[in-house]
């Protein structure tokens, strides 16, 4: 409703203004600027693939993992809310290397989601597997957000001008952010993707 997206747009802006200092440093940020909210769920994850790392910080019912080749890393995120309660709030760092996929969403997804039975899929665009987790994992008694980054996206993207991944609906934030390797600050143009229906163009089906 209006009260949750008032929050998600709040969270959303915090970090189109502070991306740069990382992420429990946005959250923390986050956390002050959303209590005159209903509050929000959230999660960021930075890509230094210079460096081989995924910086990640969650806060509320949202999941992360890093898939590389056959493995599958989940990252921790904290109880609370964002704007209402947190208790604790830390970020951990996990390898990152030149195959690896980062898929962050909200609990509106079974945990139990694997792309196993979608041979090649993880080899297209993130945009599609994005597009196939919603149309196949969801509850369906919630809502879902959904957001996959790849590191073979990384050249393209800062070429770009678009080094960030940003998902707002329903009173969660998910952000994957690509640090440049050049250690400068970037800044660019954000994608953003909330809920999606209906079936995606060239969708393989199970």
């Amino acid at each position: 409703g209006p009260q949750a997206a008032e929050a998600a747009e709040a969270m959303a802006r915090v970090f189109l203004e502070h991306g740069d200092e990382g992420p429990a440093a946005n959250l923390r940020r986050g956390h002050d600027a959303l209590r005159s909210t209903r509050g929000a769920a959230a999660a960021i994850a930075a890509i230094d693939a210079a460096r081989g790392t995924v910086t990640y910080g969650g806060v509320g019912n949202i999941a992360g993992c890093v898939l590389t080749g056959g493995s599958r890393r989940s990252m921790v995120s904290h109880n609370g809310t964002l704007g209402q309660q947190m208790r604790a709030l830390g970020e951990f760092t996990y390898p990152w290397s030149h195959e690896a996929m980062l898929v962050l969403h909200s609990d509106g997804l079974v945990s139990h989601w694997s792309l196993d039975a979608y041979p090649g899929l993880a080899a297209r665009d993130p945009s599609l597997i994005a597009g196939i987790l919603y149309r196949d994992f969801t509850r369906g008694r919630d809502d879902v957000t959904v957001v996959v980054a790849k590191a073979c996206d990384l050249v393209a993207r800062l070429s770009q001008g678009r080094p960030t991944d940003l998902a707002q609906a329903h009173g969660d934030v998910l952000v994957a952010h690509y640090l440049d390797p050049t250690r400068r600050p970037v800044r660019g143009r954000c994608r953003a993707r909330g809920p999606r229906s209906g079936r995606c163009p060239s969708m393989p089906s199970r």
